[in-house]
This record gives structure tokens, sequence and C-alpha cells, in this order.
């Protein structure tokens, strides 16, 4: 609205645009009226604009927060997803984990066991071994081997005296022959594990037994032979004594020296799977 619209508004004839100082007495009367009903005027226009600018700052800046606060919802998000992400990467490194140390902890246990039960049959065998050389034949040996092999008790007897001996020296390989069943059995458990290592060191015992077996029934026949008549003892006599009995404080008897070293092969192979 320009300045005469302004003025015009005040007279009933807007035809003349007159400035107050041209304003006639008749005039003159209406402009106090008019110019307060259009500085009201002009104030309702001013609050109406400055109620428009408020709601416009108040809109603007409720648009802005929203904005603000939409793109921290999409940041919270994204980092959310990241986090459940990273998660989830974790709790399957660490099960992965968890499942590689189980098999390791539960193969180690296995071969630990499995070596615990072969050196405590390698250990049986060499007592057997021990057993069958005992230098002696005792009382106890001879009255067992006579019944059972329904041999009469006469030890006065030579022919009945071989007899005895021979079933006593039964029962002794008997238990070598129990002992290396249950190695044997082991063995090829380990064999499968571990390779055909294990399956030498116990053929290596077991050339030991075939060794004494062989020896046993030249013994037996030379202790026939020196009941029915004396003879002098040749090398090879002492060497069959040698294999056949570890005598008391005989410590460099070579065939047990022999055995022993069959034994510390195994043990010596076993040592790493016997620590969990």
């Amino acid at each position: 609205m320009d300045e005469w619209s302004a003025y015009g508004t005040c007279f009933t004839d807007t035809s003349t645009r007159r400035l107050p100082m041209q304003l006639t007495d008749t005039d003159t009367g209406t402009i106090p009226h008019c110019l307060a009903r259009y500085a009201g005027k002009l104030d309702t226009e001013r609050d109406i604009v400055r109620t428009l600018g408020g709601r416009l700052e108040r809109y603007t800046k409720r648009a802005y927060t929203q904005t603000i606060m939409e793109t921290i919802q999409a940041y919270v998000t994204f980092i959310k997803d990241i986090i459940t992400g990273l998660a989830a990467a974790i709790a399957a490194v660490v099960a992965i984990n968890g499942l590689q140390t189980w098999k390791k902890q539960l193969k180690g246990k296995t071969e630990y066991e499995l070596a615990q039960r072969l050196l405590r049959s390698t250990y049986k065998v060499r007592d057997a071994f021990v057993n069958f050389r005992y230098w002696q034949v005792t009382d106890n040996e001879e009255f067992q081997a006579t019944k059972g092999e329904n041999i009469e008790y006469d030890l006065e007897d030579s022919k009945r005296y071989n007899d005895i001996q021979r079933a006593v020296y039964s029962i002794r390989w008997q238990k070598i022959q129990e002992a290396f069943i249950d190695l044997d059995s082991v063995a090829l458990e380990a064999e499968a594990i571990w390779g055909p290592t294990v399956r030498e060191y116990v053929t290596d015992l077991r050339n030991y037994a075939t060794i004494l077996q062989h020896n046993l029934e030249i013994y037996l026949e030379w202790k026939s032979r020196m009941l029915e008549q004396l003879h002098p003892m040749t090398d090879d006599d002492r060497a069959v004594l040698r294999i056949m009995h570890e005598m008391p404080g005989d410590k460099e008897n070579f065939f047990s020296k022999a055995i022993a070293s069959a034994v510390s092969k195994i043990e010596n192979f076993l040592k790493p799977h016997l620590k969990l």
C-alpha cells in the first residue's frame, strides 16, 4: 500500500488525492479517526508478519532438528550394524578357535592314553622276560607245573626232572606270549596313528623272544646231558646260559642290555605323547 492509498482510505472521495496540508476544515475532522484505524491495521499486519516469521523460524528449526536427528539415527543404525557384524565375526572366530582347541585337546588326550597303554604293555613284556630268565626254579613252580601237566613229582628220576623243568619253562613262556598278545594289540592301534616306527620297536622285542625260545631247547637239552654225565662248559654253553639267565650281579649281560635297549627305544618314542 503506497502513501496515497493509505491516505485515500480516510476519505469518501478517493479520486482526489490531497496531502494533509491541502485538506479543508471539513475534511480534517475525519483524519484522526482514519489515521488511528490505519495505524491499527498496520499493527495487525506487523503482528501477522511477526507471527508468520516466528512460525517459519520454528518450522525451520524443527525441520533442521529433525534432519539432524534422522542423520544421527542413520549413523547410530550404521554403527550398530557394524558392531553387530563385528560381534558375529568375533563369535565365529572364537567358536572356530574353540573347536580347534577342543580337537587338539581331544587328540592329545587320545594319544596320551594310547601312549600310557602301550608303555604299560611294553613293561609287561619286559617283566615277563625277567620272570622267564630268573636263574632259579622254585619248589612252588615245580609243584604247580607237575600239577598242571599231571607229572608225578619225583626229582630223583632224571626223566621226570627234565619233564618238570620243561613244564616250568612252558608256564613261564606262556606269560611272555600273553604279554605279547596285549602289546601287539595296542601296537596295532599305535601304528594306525603314529606310523610303522612303533611296529619296528615291538618287532625288536619279539625277535629277542624268538631267540629266547630257540635257546630254551638248547638249554633243556644241555641240562639233560649234564644230569646224565657232567661235561665241561664251552663258550657256546656259557652264551646260552647268559641268554637264558640273568645272574645276580651280572650287569654286563649282553642279552639283558639288548632287551633294555629295545624297551628304552619305545620309552623315548612315547615321551612326547606322555605330556598333556
